[in-house]
């Protein structure tokens, strides 16, 4: 089953694993190939296991102006595929003590009016916080041509404007962008560090993840990161170079390539990173007051049968990142070239492995 909630709203496909999985890097290279030559596609498809890759493919460019082709290592704005690197950074601060997921947002985010949202609603979009992405034109005060809208901006307006939640928490779920830029604040908050710091020393550095990094805007991404491109009215490509949401951090703006996201997964399929007790939680649907599950755990859609995965859409970049927990498989798909359909692709690759 496939379904589809917005602009960098949860992508959702739901598998059934059947485990043979001989031919599967063969059904992802003519898949993607076809695609790529139908101008479907253009960005990067590893298909691992245990580590290792059995597939990797980069198709099409990655600037439109120097006409520099992609490479297996190019590395793509994730867009929500960050979304669990956020949650990792919240558990690993569980770990250390330094905070605990019932603990009111309010801990440490102050000045916020909302007592009675905790850090588990964040992370399982329980909390019924209003979307930014739905309000921040009407409260801010920015110019949306040239300015960048920040955490500090979204602080202020979340404190200022005593705004109404959209449902009590845990009452239902409901994808949230401004749950996981407020769990951002929280690490700051909760580390004495800044995320973009945290992430690196305590997920991209111990793990050896050479090409992975949070930015936010104003900060320059760096050249060697893949340019998004989006289509214009005439149907041609051109460069992705400015979103006023760009400059927050936590919902999107982690960048990384599909090598290093082969590394965190396995780590994660592994336990390198974060112990066996704090996945289980993580991988568990949360609870709605009205003791139905979700299908949502700590930053990842859990599809059942120990496969998780998330997917990613923002201007320009399309991601996907699924993991299959019990064989070990992974599969990583980065689009550069505003193909929203990507997810279409990889359940067509994956049609007689998993259903």
């Amino acid at each position: 089953m496939f379904s589809y909630i917005g602009n960098d709203k949860l992508c959702l496909i739901h598998f059934k694993i059947l485990k043979n999985m001989d031919g599967i890097e063969q059904s992802f290279e003519e898949v993607f190939k076809e695609a790529y030559e139908q101008e479907e596609f253009n960005g990067v498809v590893v298909v691992a296991h245990q580590g290792e890759a059995l597939y990797e493919e980069a198709f099409g460019i990655a600037d439109i102006e120097t006409e520099e082709n992609l490479a297996v290592n190019s590395i793509f704005n994730l867009a929500s595929v960050s979304k669990q690197f956020t949650a990792t950074c919240i558990m690993l601060l569980y770990e250390q003590e330094k905070l605990d997921y019932d603990d009111a947002i309010t801990t440490y985010l102050t000045n916020l009016p909302y007592d009675n949202i905790t850090i588990r609603h964040l992370l399982n979009h329980t909390s019924g916080l209003p979307d930014y992405e739905d309000i921040v034109e009407e409260y801010w005060d920015g110019d949306t041509e040239k300015d960048f809208f920040t955490i500090k901006d979204l602080l202020e307006i979340y404190s200022g404007e005593e705004l109404e939640l959209d449902f009590e928490p845990e009452e239902k779920y409901e994808y949230s962008n401004t749950g996981y830029v407020f769990l951002a604040c929280i690490v700051e908050k909760a580390s004495g560090m800044s995320f973009e710091d945290f992430i690196k020393k305590y997920v991209f550095e111990p793990l050896g993840m050479k090409n992975s990094f949070a930015c936010r805007k104003p900060n320059k991404t760096p050249k060697k990161a893949a340019q998004g491109f989006t289509t214009n009215d005439d149907g041609d490509y051109e460069d992705y170079t400015y979103n006023y949401l760009d400059g927050l951090v936590g919902d999107g703006n982690i960048f990384s390539s599909v090598s290093d996201l082969v590394i965190y997964a396995h780590a994660l399929i592994n336990g390198d990173l974060l112990s066996q007790d704090t996945l289980d939680e993580a991988f568990t649907p949360a609870t709605l007051a009205n003791g139905k599950k979700t299908t949502y755990g700590f930053g990842w859609e859990l599809e059942g049968e120990g496969f998780i995965s998330h997917e990613g859409s923002w201007e320009g970049y399309n991601t996907y990142l699924g993991i299959d927990l019990e064989d070990g498989y992974v599969f990583v798909v980065l689009d550069n070239g505003d193909h929203p359909d990507i997810a279409d692709l990889v359940e067509e690759a994956m049609e007689g492995f998993y259903e």
